[in-house]
């Protein structure tokens, strides 16, 4: 996001505006919080990926929470593609799981 003046001069701050991503004619936005829906859908192939790959294992939520030095809820709500990890989370699950960080990026069907 960028802050951009309404006048072309220095704005004061009630004169700025802020602008997000203004999506393209392809691009479809969700109708309950304006993300895009191709964000979504990226971060629930996500959370698959990271579900298939600790069941695999045979391990709990719980478990990889604790591997990943994470909490139960946050590796659900990244299980369900409700949040959006940070870099380092990634990396501390890929690494609970003995996976290389590319493979949780791998798209599945959902």
């Amino acid at each position: 996001m960028e802050w951009i003046s309404v006048k072309d001069r220095l704005p004061s701050l009630d004169e700025k505006v802020l602008i997000s991503h203004v999506p393209k004619p392809h691009e479809v936005m969700c109708g309950e919080c304006n993300c895009l829906l191709g964000e979504i859908v990226q971060l629930k192939q996500f959370g698959l990926s990271i579900k298939e790959k600790r069941r695999s294992l045979g391990i709990t939520q719980l478990k990889l929470a604790e591997l990943a030095d994470s909490s139960i809820q946050h590796i659900g709500n990244l299980e369900r593609g409700e949040a959006n990890p940070s870099i380092l989370m990634v990396y501390k699950i890929a690494e609970a799981l003995n996976v290389n960080v590319k493979e949780l990026f791998i798209k599945n069907d959902i």
